[in-house]
């Protein structure tokens, strides 16, 4: 993913209707200005997984109507 830098990221007036924004693409955010403004849209951000070696892992299926505990890694 490439890096962006935004000077000035405000483009709009905080007391009228947004009416431009930075253009996103697959990889992230462009320096590129819309004069439009931006459709409504979720921008979900999946984080990298984190190691678990060492941390405790709670198995939850039914086994003779226990938990086990037990360690990853």
């Amino acid at each position: 993913m490439r890096q962006v830098v935004i000077e000035n990221p405000i483009l709009n007036s905080p007391f009228d209707e947004p009416a431009r924004h930075f253009r996103f693409d697959d990889e992230g955010i462009t320096n590129e200005i819309v004069d439009q403004r931006r459709i409504s849209a979720y921008f979900v951000p999946i984080a990298r997984p984190k190691k678990t070696a060492g941390r405790r892992v709670v198995d939850f299926r039914p086994r003779g109507g226990q938990n086990e505990e037990r360690r990853s890694g």
